[in-house]
């Protein structure tokens, strides 16, 4: 690799680093884990409707670690799943609580 594709390179990981270290204090100062506050932020930048399977394709992260982070967010009242066409393929919803909750921390960071 050339110098200038070698500098090119490094800047643009040191601003990856940067945007990942934005996002993780976000998440933090309201009280959640990256991927909880991940699907929050998809819910509300996408409007699209999204399955588990479907927030795990889009944001590259393990069934496992969404399940998990989509658990938490159900009993906290931010999130409901709600029946889909099977028992695997139940939409993704936000409830009052959580749009009121994202108005408050997701959304100041999507328009930041």
């Amino acid at each position: 690799m050339d110098s200038a594709s070698y500098q090119a390179l490094l800047a643009f990981n040191r601003e990856m680093k940067t945007l990942d270290d934005l996002y993780r204090s976000a998440a933090r100062r309201c009280g959640l884990g990256e991927c909880a506050f991940w699907i929050l932020y998809t819910l509300r930048f996408e409007k699209a409707a999204f399955t588990q399977s479907d927030i795990c394709e889009f944001l590259l992260e393990p069934k496992q670690t969404v399940n998990s982070a989509l658990k938490k967010l159900v009993s906290a009242g931010l999130l409901q799943l709600s029946a889909g066409t099977d028992q695997r393929s139940k939409q993704i919803l936000v409830t009052e609580a959580g749009d009121i909750f994202c108005k408050t921390h997701v959304d100041p960071v999507l328009e930041a």
